[in-house]
């Protein structure tokens, strides 16, 4: 196949991480990389010939503004030697996917993926092998965050699908601002027979968790959900003490997203002025004078009634 430049993604065998990259010297470029950060799986490390760096420069940006969410750091760090390249190895898959469709637009039919045996480029001495054994072992401890990642990566999927479902039985969505100017929303749903699940989905996914070497927090966003018979209401806190998120690769993103995506909801979904009389209302407030004397008399004869005797 013609083609002067490569695009190339570079999956290593334990799925831990891909990385993503181009070069015009292909096999010194997999080489070098194989031999520091591998090994790499022979048969899912794959590149796409372009016509020129240009060219695969363009696929590259695409593919890592894609991957952004799940961008992972490494445990070693070789200035110009693409740090900033790496990428959870779950998404593998849907990248590939994407690269097809942008290789048939770009490139037409004739565009051409091709494996990279990676075995096949240099055998390694013993001395290599060390050096791709101990980074194997430094990534491998790092994968109780990559796996927090991930796991916040889906819960922020699962929170925008959840929120999209409970538009057809949405009253309104209040915004509270605090003294501390901390943003609160109360999402209130007409009390339907389905909107107690959809209750339950927004608070099992308003999970975020963050970690890194300094910072620890893992908190429900869903800090109460509520259900009477004149609506149902999930109640969505985003208050300074989630700054940590935004310190913290796994969940930095994620959390602005979150409430980029519940402050639309309250722009384009405000809670009816006419509807507010019902929000925090019990059934006292519904009772008049002698009613709730007669409630206070049952009250006190119930808390005294002992004493009295």
């Amino acid at each position: 196949m013609l083609g002067t430049h490569h695009l190339y993604v570079l999956i290593r065998k334990d799925r831990i991480a891909l990385k993503v990259g181009n070069s015009s010297e292909i096999a010194q470029r997999v080489r070098t990389l194989n031999r520091e950060y591998g090994p790499f799986c022979s048969s899912h490390s794959i590149s796409l010939r372009t016509d020129d760096k240009r060219e695969a420069e363009l696929f590259e940006t695409i593919l890592k503004n894609l991957l952004s969410d799940y961008r992972i750091p490494i445990p070693v760090k070789k200035r110009g030697n693409g740090e900033t390249e790496w990428f959870m190895g779950q998404y593998y898959e849907e990248l590939i996917d994407v690269l097809r469709e942008l290789a048939l637009a770009r490139q037409g039919n004739g565009y051409h993926i091709e494996v990279i045996d990676v075995d096949n480029i240099a055998p390694l001495t013993t001395v290599m092998m060390e050096v791709r054994a101990k980074f194997g072992e430094k990534l491998k401890k790092q994968l109780p965050r990559i796996e927090m990642r991930h796991l916040n990566v889906s819960n922020t999927r699962a929170f925008r699908s959840a929120v999209g479902r409970i538009i057809p039985n949405l009253i309104g969505v209040a915004k509270i601002m605090s003294e501390k100017n901390e943003r609160c929303y109360e999402i209130f749903l007409r009390p339907t027979s389905s909107t107690h699940q959809e209750l339950k989905e927004i608070f099992d996914t308003a999970r975020l968790s963050a970690e890194d070497d300094k910072v620890w927090a893992g908190s429900n966003l869903c800090t109460s959900i509520e259900a009477n018979e004149n609506f149902q209401r999930a109640t969505i806190n985003f208050g300074s003490r989630h700054e940590v998120f935004d310190q913290s690769w796994t969940s930095k993103g994620c959390i602005t997203k979150l409430a980029s995506l519940i402050e639309d909801l309250s722009i384009r979904y405000p809670l009816p002025p006419a509807y507010k009389e019902f929000v925090g209302r019990s059934f006292l407030d519904n009772m008049n004078e002698e009613e709730l004397d007669d409630i206070r008399l049952a009250l006190w004869q119930a808390l005294f009634h002992n004493r009295q005797h």
